[in-house]
């Protein structure tokens, strides 16, 4: 009968381990989520995004971005286990991006439709490294507390065997096992546990240090200042600064994008097209942004196509922020457009612009972005209010 109670036990904390896993990818997933800058963000959405962008005077737009990644996630909320580390590092950075235009006066004027692809994305693919490598950790310490539970378990029923003069009854062992799990958990997340819990959280802490201590595989893992794993302590602090250091690099890592998009008229005829190119790179104050942007244009005259390039070059300054998270940004920048073929008369073919983003988070979701562009050439003043929210994780 004991080793059937047992056994009973150890499937359902080795159904929690797995547990522990899974949120542990959520939670890394939610934190770089909340890291990036309003800036990425504006370039790439991680899950869902919904904006209104006033991008000039006669351009607006609804925009509704969405990764694959996102979409898959609905239908398996366990895709960070369902699915192997290649699958996921496409569907992460793959977005579908779609749009409803407007006008001056914000009526229809047509839609358009395409996809972002981030060829190169450093910091995403870093979470999936870091994902790997934490799981790897955490199945290894669960594996060792299970074997302390083991010990925990038999050691409280042959208590309350000589105690009773009687086995524990369903009841009473599965009161044993919410206890153990409770008191598991509280170690693996460093919290304090009601007082009636404390003792049996303090044997098995003494009983897992002791596994610690004889597991290979953590005498093998040092600290940042070379020591060996030795007590759960340490190995929680262990885990907690591989995570804080990744999250503190992420900024840092390059990431290059490419969207083509195919865009309408208000009837609905395709007119437009449209490919751009993001390369964004960070350090610790910030981002170094490049932008290029190439549009074909139908005109009324089929003869007479027009294509228009524009580039952004500046820097994203990170001014007021909380650890990884930012909440106020300031970017600078030169525009630069160029009419390629077929000015019209009323048309500059090169305009040169100074501008600058002001992006203000008011949660973290909400972005609420400003941009003032100054024409150098007329020294006019203008300003766009835009508003991005970001939703899903």
């Amino acid at each position: 009968m004991k080793k059937i109670i047992l056994y009973l036990m150890l499937c359902s904390f080795s159904s929690n381990a797995i547990s522990q896993t899974k949120e542990q990818a959520s939670k890394i997933l939610n934190q770089i989520e909340n890291s990036k800058s309003g800036n990425l963000i504006d370039a790439f959405a991680g899950f869902y995004q919904f904006a209104f962008k006033s991008i000039d005077v006669n351009e607006k737009s609804l925009d509704l971005n969405s990764t694959l990644f996102s979409l898959v996630k609905n239908y398996d909320e366990d895709i960070l286990h369902t699915k192997n580390r290649s699958t996921i590092v496409f569907l992460r950075n793959f977005q579908i991006n779609g749009k409803l235009n407007l006008d001056e006066k914000l009526d229809f004027n047509g839609y358009s439709i395409g996809f972002t692809w981030a060829i190169s994305n450093k910091r995403d693919r870093g979470f999936i490294d870091l994902d790997d490598n934490l799981e790897k950790q955490f199945l290894k310490l669960d594996s060792l507390v299970m074997i302390a539970n083991n010990r925990i378990i038999e050691t409280e029923i042959n208590n309350f065997k000589t105690k009773n003069n009687r086995d524990m009854n369903s009841s009473e062992t599965e009161l044993l096992a919410n206890d153990i799990e409770k008191v598991s958990t509280s170690i693996l997340n460093n919290e304090t546990i009601e007082l009636k819990l404390q003792k049996l959280q303090q044997d098995l802490t003494e009983e897992l240090n002791k596994e610690i201590n004889k597991s290979k595989y953590f005498q093998s893992q040092k600290d940042k200042k070379g020591n060996s794993l030795t007590n759960i302590e340490i190995v929680n602090k262990y885990l907690q600064d591989l995570k804080d250091e990744f999250i503190k690099g992420l900024e840092k890592k390059p990431f290059l994008s490419v969207s083509p998009n195919a865009i309408t008229d208000k009837d609905g005829k395709l007119n437009q097209a449209s490919a751009e190119m993001v390369f964004v790179v960070g350090n610790r104050f910030g981002e170094f942004d490049v932008r290029a942007k190439y549009n074909y244009l139908d005109t009324i005259s089929p003869s007479m196509p027009r294509s228009i390039f524009n580039a952004k070059i500046g820097y994203n300054l990170k001014v007021l922020k909380k650890g990884a998270k930012s909440f106020f940004e300031i970017k600078a920048y030169g525009e630069y457009n160029k009419i390629l073929k077929n000015t019209l008369p009323s048309e500059k073919e090169e305009t040169i612009l100074a501008n600058a983003d002001f992006r203000f988070r008011l949660t973290d979701d909400l972005w609420i972005p400003f941009t003032v562009k100054y024409d150098t050439e007329t020294s006019n003043f203008l300003g766009f209010l835009n508003v991005t929210y970001s939703f899903g994780i």
